[in-house]
């Protein structure tokens, strides 16, 4: 999960730029599943990405993807009130089979 605290004028041109991004995560190898969601106890201040990889090293190569393209530096200097904050949370049990 990542979690971004941003500026909440720049909320709607954040997830505009979101919504052409994250299908090429979503399509990126490893990556099962891909949500975006509101944190309805922070405010509009905060957006998650909740996601289910195949593996830690998959996930790790799909950020080094976006390392080197830039994106990621280009979010922070336009978007972020604080550095986003990663949760990895490895799976115990899958009841949705």
């Amino acid at each position: 999960n990542i979690t971004w605290s941003i500026n909440p004028e720049k909320r709607a041109q954040f997830l505009a730029e979101l919504s052409v991004k994250l299908p090429v995560t979503r399509a990126y190898d490893g990556c099962y599943w891909l949500y975006l969601a509101d944190n309805a106890e922070k405010g509009d201040g905060i957006v998650e990405a909740v996601s289910m990889w195949e593996s830690r090293e998959k996930y790790d190569s799909y950020l080094d993807f976006r390392e080197e393209s830039g994106e990621l530096a280009d979010f922070d200097s336009s978007y972020y009130t604080a550095n986003p904050t990663w949760k990895f949370m490895p799976v115990l049990m899958d009841f949705n089979k």
